[in-house]
């Protein structure tokens, strides 16, 4: 019995880290191939999820890039179908794209139900912010949102 309890108490357990990630209203709902651009001036550990929306389902894909366009990395079915991004950066300025699966960033597997919207978390923020500010501009395929972060230390 004491087997079973432990085997209960760690599913237990990763299903609250599963729901203690649930969306929130404040997050971004993707519907096209969508861009957001964060600065750091000290070193950050950058996270993204995405989340399934009731009555909608989704196949997301993320992508991180550095300001020269390298790709950092790219997730697609990390947590079922949807993705997680948690990677240390450096200081400077990077793009993660948020679309949908099967590798092509730029395309929208969308239709028959599926990839009509899914919700993003990101934190990304370092620990100690002083202040943020947000711009959001749209073009007809892609939307940017930019999201500038300073830091200062505090001793």
């Amino acid at each position: 019995m004491a087997r079973n309890s432990k085997y209960f108490v760690i599913a237990f357990f990763f299903s609250l880290f599963l729901l203690s990630g649930t969306a929130k209203a404040e997050n971004p709902i993707v519907t096209e191939p969508t861009d957001y651009w964060f600065e750091y001036s000290e070193t950050t550990q950058f996270i993204a999820q995405t989340y399934y929306i009731d009555g909608f389902n989704s196949d997301p894909q993320l992508w991180l890039y550095d300001e020269q366009g390298t790709l950092i990395v790219s997730v697609d079915d990390a947590i079922g179908l949807q993705s997680y991004i948690s990677v240390e950066v450096q200081p400077g300025r990077y793009r993660l794209r948020a679309g949908t699966c099967c590798w092509q960033p730029d395309v929208w597997r969308g239709g028959n139900g599926w990839n009509e919207r899914y919700e993003l978390s990101f934190n990304g923020e370092p620990a100690n912010t002083t202040s943020t500010s947000t711009s959001t501009s749209t073009t007809t395929s892609t939307t940017t949102i930019t999201t500038t972060i300073t830091t200062s230390a505090n001793y």
